[in-house]
């Protein structure tokens, strides 16, 4: 899709008198179903003196990147209003042409060939009525990057075509025992530590401060035992390896660790383990062809050129999609505002977005840099039935400002009051948040907390109250329910084999979905359903698309 920009806060007081000239452009395109002229941004130009010389308003004009980015070569979008332009029209490029292939989207043909999405549309019409489809010849500038060994381009007759990347050969062990699952788990229990913990009410203040960090996973490994109980209940038997792995722990006890408990010699580990004792955990699963799963990392290089590598969190991929199909389905015509700071940190997640907007095209939007925020708000005001997603991401003292700002700004509003999305969950990351601000914006985010309006949730809490006496405080223990029983039944039930499809029906019992997909030819898998909730009434109910 085009990226709809509406300008209604281009300064029209940044005409400059000595300006280039502006020859209006013949050259028209459609775009969802409507006729456009097409100018491109020389040196000295605005969006107010293009709009004029076009005849049309400013805010009708459509710029397909960051309104505050603009520089020259960038298109500007302009209603075509039958008048008849004289121009004088560069003779056309040479062009050569490609084959699409099954499987190809606009976004993988624009980074083999190095042109736009943009681009490949402008020179191919037809993909915005009709789209992609498998065997399509495309036409793209001759002077494009080269294809890979892996091209599309058409051959002369006769000439073989290359083949794709073939997925990388992974050495799938078989089980040591066809009746018994065999599962490590490592984690900290910081079982050496507990003379230490004080547990006097003088101290209470003191819980979830670094002297106790140690003991915040202590919930996995009930939620763990719950998961247990249901698949001994089911006939499944399984030996779990119990591995503390202190978080002080050096790489080399790490190690230690996993040789002395004979990890190596598992089904499968499950490693809830910090950053550093993770990757070497996962090394040494590789080299022993051993699956690792990982609760609850988000950062998506974990699987990185290690394919045996299990991400359980949701892909970056799978959030994005969540939230755009959301939109699309519960909040139809609506204009996206993806907020954003620019910074390195936010870099993937804005790219899939565009990416994603892009390639579905019917979903106008956006990007917006927080720099100039004193714009935010006489935005939104011009744009009704919009909707925020913000992707801020900058330091912790950074973020609960902006939020507070954010949230002001949206509050403030009265009518045409914007929807508010986040991937990251403000009721857990910033202490002090308005809840009531968040009720007034309809926040949604990616809520990991039990869901007592959800059967499953409600079974699995009252369990647990009764087992431990005490309640489930965080997601910790329906995560290690689901893992255990996801994992333990698709390796009972499909054997070693499990591993190249890694896909099985939801088990009675658990909680959260699991879709697992392969990133690349040579990473491991990625869980790639993400679950979207909403506030309501000041607690968070599914906002699955209508």
């Amino acid at each position: 899709m085009k990226r709809y920009l509406l300008l209604l806060f281009i300064l029209a007081a940044s005409v400059a008198s000595a300006q280039t000239p502006i020859t209006p452009s013949g050259e028209t395109q459609m775009m969802n179903g409507r006729k456009y002229y097409v100018h491109v941004l020389q040196s000295g130009q605005t969006i107010y003196s293009i709009a004029k010389a076009y005849g049309v308003n400013t805010y009708d004009a459509v710029a397909r990147k960051d309104i505050h980015k603009l520089s020259v070569g960038d298109t500007i979008w302009l209603p075509y209003n039958g008048q008849i332009v004289e121009t004088n029209v560069p003779e056309p490029a040479k062009y050569r042409y490609i084959k699409v292939e099954a499987g190809q989207t606009l976004y993988s043909l624009s980074r083999k060939y190095g042109v736009s999405i943009e681009d490949l549309k402008l020179l191919n019409p037809e993909l915005e009525s009709g789209g992609l489809k498998s065997g399509q010849t495309l036409k793209i500038p001759a002077d494009a990057e080269a294809p890979k060994p892996a091209a599309t381009e058409v051959r002369p007759e006769g000439q073989p075509q290359a083949k794709s990347e073939a997925p990388v050969a992974i050495e799938i062990r078989n089980r040591i025992d066809p009746n018994i699952v065999y599962v490590s788990l490592m984690m900290p229990f910081s079982l050496d530590q507990l003379d230490s913990i004080s547990t006097s009410k003088f101290d209470i203040e003191q819980r979830g401060k670094k002297s106790y960090r140690s003991f915040e996973f202590i919930q996995f490994y009930e939620g763990m035992l719950m998961g247990l109980d249901r698949l001994e209940q089911k006939g499944f038997q399984v030996v779990l390896n119990v591995v503390d792995v202190p978080a002080t722990a050096s790489i080399a006890d790490v190690e230690k660790s996993f040789t002395s408990h004979n990890v190596a010699q598992s089904d499968f580990i499950i490693a809830l383990l910090q950053r550093p004792a993770f990757e070497k955990v996962a090394e040494l699963a590789k080299n022993n062809h051993v699956f690792v799963i990982n609760p609850i990392s988000t950062r998506g290089e974990i699987v990185e050129n290690n394919p045996y590598v299990v991400k359980c969190m949701p892909s970056t991929e799978s959030q994005v999609a969540t939230i755009l199909k959301t939109i699309k389905f519960n909040m139809p015509n609506a204009h996206l505002y993806l907020v954003h700071s620019n910074s390195k940190s936010e870099a993937a997640v804005r790219a899939e977005f565009q990416r994603q907007l892009d390639e579905m095209g019917d979903i106008r939007y956006t990007l917006f840099d927080w720099k100039v925020s004193n714009k935010f708000s006489s935005a939104l005001k011009q744009t009704p039935n919009s909707v925020v997603v913000s992707i801020y991401d900058q330091s912790r003292d950074k973020n609960r400002i902006y939020v507070s700002n954010l949230l002001n700004k949206i509050s403030a509003m009265k009518t045409n009051t914007p929807r508010l999305i986040s991937l990251n969950d403000y009721t857990k990351e910033i202490t002090d948040v308005d809840f009531g601000q968040l009720q007034h914006a309809s926040y949604h985010t990616f809520y990991a907390d039990f869901d007592d309006g959800q059967p499953a949730h409600r079974d699995f809490m009252e369990a647990f109250r009764d087992r431990f006496k005490t309640e489930p405080v965080n997601a910790y223990a329906g995560m290690a329910n689901d893992i255990i029983l996801y994992f333990v039944t698709g390796i009972s039930t499909k054997g070693s084999s499990f591993w190249k499809d890694p896909n099985i029906a939801r088990p009675a019992g658990m909680l959260f979905p699991i879709t697992l997909k392969r990133t690349a030819p040579t990473s491991g898998f990625e869980n790639n359903t993400a679950m979207l909730y909403r506030m309501s009434d000041y607690h968070f109910i599914s906002a699955k698309e209508k």
